[in-house]
């Protein structure tokens, strides 16, 4: 073939492409934050690699065609398709109308989709709350992204056996938390900022640290400058960041790997407290030194020594 048929060749090879697989190879995961509940960014990554596994087996397909079974395909009637242009139409067909009906959810790897963010500005100047704002606001979700109608209907699905993302099926449990607190205001009736900010730091429950009121002087996790901290109970966000700080001292210092599946760094904490006559268990070192390297980048790789 000349120049011009190979180039006329790749032309034909991307109009079947596009013909075949539409936006689909369009789909860029989205970027998302940590925030409250499940934290799985790797949902998207692995989301994307089956899509871009599918489009190369469609791409290693066509290229696997000789010239004239090409041609043969390029030239079919639509009408009275021959047997390369069945073939080609049947190749991963059903894989590829599943995910032409199923578009990812942005909130699959969790609620930190900026897209979708709360303006806790605007909710920090309101009055009052029904039970749905509040219990989207607590997640740090915009309340207009989810009805309750959609919600009641994630309940049945459940009920009914069909699995959620895990996101949705944290939603689902605090929405019980919610309603069991509240239970006369669950037919959009008025929650005030002063009960439900108290029932927060009650129970001590995990909300956005932006999520805050202008009604409430004493808000979960902002304490009057006055009050004795030492009477205060600690915060899983406390708890979070100082076993971040743990884990990052025991790999600078220690030379703690969290990839490696056994390591002497526990005991040797273990040990190093001793000394000072701080009794400690390997367990809980071990607990801290996980907890904190959750929050470490997959990609983050050790320096070389």
């Amino acid at each position: 073939m000349t120049q011009s048929d190979q180039f006329d060749r790749s032309s034909h090879t991307e109009r079947l492409l596009k013909r075949k697989l539409g936006t689909l190879p369009d789909w860029i995961p989205p970027k998302i934050v940590r925030s409250v509940g499940p934290f799985e960014p790797e949902i998207f990554d692995e989301i994307l690699e089956r899509r871009t596994e599918v489009f190369t087996a469609c791409r290693e397909k066509l290229a696997s065609l000789t010239d004239a079974e090409f041609h043969s395909l390029i030239s079919s009637d639509t009408l009275r398709p021959n047997q390369f242009e069945r073939d080609w139409e049947r190749f991963k067909e059903a894989e590829i109308e599943k995910m032409q009906q199923i578009e990812p959810a942005w909130y699959a790897g969790g609620f930190g989709h900026p897209a979708y963010a709360a303006d806790f500005e605007y909710w920090s100047q309101s009055p009052h709350y029904t039970n749905h704002e509040a219990l989207l606001l607590s997640l740090g979700v915009e309340p207009k992204h989810f009805t309750e109608r959609q919600i009641d209907t994630m309940e049945e699905t459940v009920k009914k056996g069909t699995e959620l993302w895990p996101s949705l099926h944290y939603m689902l449990r605090r929405r019980e938390q919610f309603r069991r607190q509240f239970p006369w205001q669950f037919d959009a009736s008025r929650i005030n900022p002063q009960n439900l900010f108290a029932w927060f730091e009650l129970i001590d429950l995990e909300i956005p640290e932006e999520f805050t009121s202008r009604y409430v002087t004493h808000s979960k996790g902002r304490p009057n400058d006055n009050e004795d901290q030492r009477d205060k109970p600690t915060h899983r966000r406390e708890i979070d960041t100082v076993a971040q700080l743990f884990t990052v001292m025991a790999i600078e210092y220690y030379g703690y790997r969290p990839q490696a599946a056994r390591s002497p760094t526990p005991k040797e904490i273990v040990e190093a407290a001793a000394k000072v006559g701080i009794a400690i268990s390997d367990d809980t070192v071990r607990k801290y030194l996980r907890l904190g390297a959750s929050f470490i980048s997959p990609d983050w790789k050790p320096d070389e020594f």
